[in-house]
């Protein structure tokens, strides 16, 4: 605590500046706040302004973070589709080979069913930690433990697991801890690393040999056939064909 000195009025061996009161000692000399407060100099005493971490006289009291009470955060539509059965549902009508168009239309659909659910939601809290399983309190700050798909200081940062992931031209939605690859024609499998073969069905005719190319065939025809699938017979495969049948009729008659 601060002190003053106060000579008696009789004794006039004191100089005049030490007549009255004058002296105040600096109470925040010694620096009495701790982790890291601010010491305040007042007239016979001190007060200490703390971090938003530390409460107390002197700062001495660790806050426990985890116990505050914070505003509650506004899920929105996107992150309320993105963590809901309704993509899965989306991505099950759709299937792995299907066009990006098709499929993102599809999330768009169960979008416009959870907007007004959505506009009411607030995501998982737990004291300053959001989409978090667990705030832990530390001396001085805080931990959140965060749920799958989720990081950052409070859980709050949404990790990207397209990253690396669609191949072959896919175009990748993100979803919480997941994705979902929409192929390119032509390709198929959880990363579209799959070349769908054209050619496993047999579709050339008239013993043409398919060639399997991405996302289409292609048929070499033999010599007297033509057509995408060589099922045209050309003039002269024609002419050659009714030939044989007019000289074997002829032969039949003879």
């Amino acid at each position: 605590m601060g002190f003053l000195i106060r000579p008696k009025a009789e004794d006039n061996n004191y100089p005049n500046f030490m007549k009255s009161p004058q002296l105040d000692i600096d109470e925040c000399a010694g620096g009495p706040c701790e982790h890291g407060g601010t010491c305040i100099d007042l007239i016979g005493g001190f007060r200490c302004e703390c971090p938003p971490e530390w409460t107390g006289d002197v700062c001495q009291i660790d806050v426990n973070e985890c116990e505050i009470t914070y505003p509650a955060v506004q899920v929105t539509a996107t992150s309320t589709l993105r963590t809901s059965t309704a993509v899965a549902a989306a991505i099950a009508g759709a299937s792995t080979s299907s066009s990006s168009s098709a499929l993102i239309a599809a999330l768009n659909a169960a979008s416009s069913t959870l907007a007004a659910a959505a506009a009411n939601a607030t995501a998982t809290q737990l004291g300053p930690c959001i989409n978090a399983r667990k705030c832990v309190n530390l001396p001085g700050s805080f931990q959140c433990i965060c749920l799958e798909g989720w990081g950052g200081p409070t859980c709050a940062k949404d990790f990207d697991d397209c990253v690396g992931q669609c191949k072959n031209g896919a175009t990748c939605i993100d979803l919480v801890n997941d994705y979902h690859c929409a192929c390119a024609t032509g390709f198929t499998g959880r990363d579209c690393e799959t070349d769908i073969d054209e050619c496993a069905n047999s579709p050339c005719r008239n013993g043409g040999e398919c060639v399997d190319m991405i996302g289409k065939f292609n048929c070499i025809c033999p010599l007297g056939y033509s057509g995408t699938l060589c099922e045209i017979m050309n003039d002269l495969k024609l002419f050659l064909v009714l030939e044989v049948f007019h000289i074997e009729s002829t032969s039949d008659d003879i």
